[in-house]
Parts: structure tokens; C-alpha cells; sequence
């Protein structure tokens, strides 16, 4: 996947303290078949699990054997929203937390503290957050197909992203937009803008 600019995420609003937030540790990438190739992912972009992932330092077991992490998942683009029936969605955007990375004459460097907007690396495990309805967020520019307007505030899934339209998708996730304007995101230092949807079934 090409890397997609001005993507970023982040949970607009929770309602208590001891709210469960479902946050799941994952790689990003596509399937062939049985076989994984990982890939890398945009910030806020929107994936399901497809299967869990191979237990890490057993991928070379003798007599060869397939051993999976309990919690943790190989997630694919979510094509739409039609598998959401319920508040826990099954659905979640990348949520990576960690820190810009380059590699220099092999040798691979952290640079600096910047969080947001970062795209998960390929065949890197990171963060997912699971989308759940009526909560709140904020994603950026780059996560939109096309800005949402007041007309078009309804906005679907569609490959990852979100494309707005005049109507409600016919069944599943959507996001909808209340028509305020781009806000800046939270972190200090920020110029990334973006749009505060809510989270709803169809």
C-alpha cells in the first residue's frame, strides 16, 4: 500500500473513566489464499481481523507446527461497514503509538517524539483501536475520500477509508459528520487538521 499523507486518529471523546476501550496488538497486510504478506498501514486506517497472528519465536518449530498468539491478529482493509451489528463494532483503526523511524547504513534509528499521524510500519506489530458506536473521533483529512460536508455527512467505509455521501449506507458502520468545521488534533506542535465524526449503525 502506498503510504497516504495527513492521516491521523485519535478518540474524540470517552464517557468515564472506566470505560473499555478494546485496544488489540496486530499487523497490517493482505491475504493470498492462506498466506499473509504484510504491509504498511495509515494512521486511522480502518481494518477487520482476518486470523490470528503466528506466535512470535515459533515461526521455526520443529517438527513444524502452527502456533497463534492468543491476542493478537493479522487484520486486512475493511472493505465496508456490513459487518457491524453491534455497539463492539469487529472493526478498528490503526492506532499505532510509537515514534518516527529511519533506517540509516542498516542501522535503524528513533527520531524524535512525535506520535500522531505515524503509519504502522510492515511486518511491525502495533496498535488497534476498535471502533464502537456512539463514541466519538477524530480523523484526519487524509482518511477521507473527500471532505464531508452538511450535505454529505454521512460517511461509509470504504476500502479503509471514509467517503461521504447525502444518505446512510443501507446497513452496518458509518460515521457521521456534524458539520463544524476542521479541527486541530491534540498534540502539541500539530498542524494536522481533521473531522470529528460519531460512530453509528445503519
Amino acid at each position: 500500500m502506498a503510504t497516504i499523507a495527513n492521516t491521523a486518529f485519535e478518540l474524540y471523546t470517552t464517557t468515564h473513566a472506566a470505560d473499555t476501550e478494546v485496544v488489540v496488538p496486530g499487523y497490517f497486510g493482505s491475504y493470498s489464499g492462506d498466506t499473509f504478506t504484510g504491509d504498511v498501514c495509515p494512521s486511522g486506517f480502518l481494518v477487520v481481523p482476518q486470523a490470528k497472528a503466528p506466535l512470535t519465536g515459533y515461526e521455526h518449530a520443529e517438527p513444524p507446527v502452527t502456533l497463534t498468539n492468543g491476542n493478537c491478529w493479522n487484520f486486512v482493509a475493511a472493505a465496508n461497514g456490513t459487518s457491524a451489528t453491534s455497539n463492539n463494532t469487529g472493526i478498528f483503526a490503526q492506532d499505532y503509538q510509537g515514534v518516527p523511524q529511519a533506517t540509516i547504513q542498516g542501522n535503524l534509528y528513533n527520531i524524535g517524539a512525535k506520535t500522531l499521524g505515524l503509519e504502522l510500519p510492515k511486518d511491525e506489530r502495533g496498535d488497534f483501536r476498535e471502533i464502537q458506536v456512539g463514541k466519538q473521533y477524530k480523523f484526519a483529512s487524509g482518511n477521507f475520500t473527500a471532505a464531508p460536508t452538511a450535505a454529505n455527512k454521512y460517511c461509509a467505509i470504504a476500502n479503509g477509508r471514509l467517503t461521504p455521501a447525502s444518505s446512510k449506507p443501507a446497513s452496518g458502520l458509518y460515521f457521521e459528520y456534524f458539520g463544524d468545521g476542521e479541527r486541530r488534533f491534540n498534540q502539541p506542535g500539530s498542524t494536522l487538521t481533521g473531522y470529528v465524526v460519531m460512530a453509528k449503525l445503519a
